[in-house]
């Protein structure tokens, strides 16, 4: 059909972005000057004309000096064009913005300009206001902003992005600062995630037969043109996949991978959602060297927490699916074995791997990650109803020393998992009553565990058949010091 002039426009200017996470004229004229477009005055319908060009950059909120040099230009054109006279234009005051009855609450920046063109695909057959409710839950924004914000990051940006099972972003920091870098670090940025990665590994193991018990060699490989190395050059011999997958041994995940092959493995990554582009035929797949971005690695991580895939990640409700969708877009689950194996192992780092940082009062389930020369730091995990994926690291992909996933990240995931999931954060012990002149009674080995947090840094954790454990960071080095009935071990923590 055919359109005219005024009809395009009608409709551009309907759905044209004007800075501010606004859309449309009429939108952006109640928002900007609190008024319809039908009443603006010459000089507002100028600086909105204006902000077409450059809607993020001009918005009369964040930019007014800009906003109106470039409404004044605005003005100049329509004179030159003989839309004004030169005099009319002289004489435009400058608009005064009049922003009334904004929300306070944390909306989160990062997550509306990741939202918004899912926003102009639901309102694209209407032309006119249209609202629509978004999956972002401001508790639990304000929670990882606040978690974010508290954390000794030096000067590494930061990511975190949470979602429920089912893919519903309800949480997302895509950096230290909008203000300073709207660039998105959660859905732009593709980066090594590092052992993260082995998820897919192990479950191609799995789905081969495998178990939690069977057995790898964790001996450095001596053969071919790829040689990995663990963490530390430490080595165990012949371990359980449950031991291997926790200690994050590399040489056991590229052993895996050789015995699985990569068809097997990049299955695995694409049956849980990963769409980046895989490497074929390089063993140092396995250990996370093909770029991501967080969002499809913490989706991919969801699917095996809801064990249905794939997830796709949404920031807009949506309804249940029905009989016809369930035919075009089919859902598929893991094996009930193969999944309880895998979501073993991931409760084995947590427990007892590299995770131990990432420790709750309930079930935890996750995975450390630490890139090529400690370029990436990541943990991604699940607990309650929520999946969260935490990354670490230099815009500029440099070395981030000796941070390692299961240090910060893990502390981070942790920190937010306690304010954002009811019971997940540990009760402070309360000392009972003893009689006067009664003497004190020592503590037994086997009480359960009891998390003491001293700083950012350091937490103490006394029980869980453990005696005494500390995770510290000296000299930026993370440790792990525990005191049992064996004596005093010392030891860093691994990727």
């Amino acid at each position: 059909f055919w359109l005219t002039k005024d009809e395009i426009l009608e409709r551009y200017l309907s759905n044209a972005y004007f800075g501010d996470n606004h859309y449309g004229l009429r939108a952006a004229s109640l928002h900007y000057f609190y008024r319809q477009p039908e009443k603006l005055t010459l000089s507002q319908a100028a600086m909105l004309a204006g902000l077409l060009q450059a809607p993020s950059r001009l918005a009369p909120t964040r930019n007014p000096k800009l906003a109106q040099k470039r409404a004044k230009l605005v003005l100049g054109a329509m004179a030159a064009a003989g839309y004004l006279t030169p005099q009319a234009a002289a004489a435009a005051p400058p608009a005064a913005i009049d922003v009334r009855g904004r929300s306070t609450l944390p909306t989160g920046t990062y997550f509306a300009d990741w939202a918004m063109p899912g926003a102009r695909l639901i309102a694209r057959e209407t032309y006119g206001e249209i609202r629509v409710k978004t999956t972002l839950d401001a508790r639990l924004q304000r929670a990882a902003r606040d978690v974010v914000g508290q954390a000794n990051l030096g000067k590494a940006q930061v990511a975190l992005v949470a979602m429920r099972p089912s893919g519903e972003v309800v949480a997302m920091v895509g950096g230290r600062s909008y203000k300073a870098s709207p660039f998105n670090r959660v859905t732009q940025a593709k980066r090594q995630p590092g052992s993260t990665f082995k998820l897919f590994v192990y479950l191609a193991a799995l789905r081969s037969g495998m178990t939690p018990d069977s057995k790898v060699e964790d001996r450095p490989i001596t053969e071919g043109q790829y040689r990995p190395r663990n963490a530390g050059e430490r080595y165990r011999g012949t371990v359980t996949l449950q031991q291997a997958f926790a200690d994050s041994s590399n040489v056991a995940a590229v052993r895996l991978y050789r015995k699985l092959g990569d068809r097997a493995v990049i299955a695995a990554a694409r049956d849980l959602g990963v769409r980046s582009p895989l490497a074929q035929g390089d063993p140092s797949l396995a250990l996370g060297t093909s770029g991501m971005t967080l969002l499809e690695l913490t989706s991919a991580y969801a699917a095996v927490a809801a064990n249905r895939y794939p997830i796709a990640p949404h920031g807009f409700k949506q309804a249940e699916p029905g009989l016809w969708d369930s035919v075009l877009k089919p859902q598929r689950s893991l094996d009930r074995d193969v999944h309880e194996d895998l979501q073993q192992l991931l409760r084995a780092t947590v427990n007892e791997g590299t995770g131990r940082a990432a420790s709750l009062a309930i079930p935890a389930y996750g995975k450390t990650g630490t890139s090529q020369n400690n370029r990436d730091a990541l943990f991604i995990g699940y607990a309650g109803d929520l999946v969260v994926g935490v990354w670490v690291g230099n815009d500029d992909n440099t070395s981030l020393k000796r941070v390692t996933g299961g240090g910060l990240p893990a502390r981070i995931w942790r920190d937010f998992m306690g304010r954002a999931v009811k019971g997940a954060r540990p009760a402070p012990p309360k000392p009972a009553p003893r009689p006067a002149g009664k003497k004190p009674e020592l503590i037994p080995l086997d009480l359960p565990e009891i998390p003491i947090r001293i700083n950012e840094n350091t937490q103490v954790t006394i029980g869980d058949g453990q005696g005494v454990r500390l995770e510290t960071e000296i000299g930026g080095v993370p440790l792990d010091v525990t005191l049992d009935r064996d004596g005093l071990d010392v030891k860093e923590r691994g990727q």
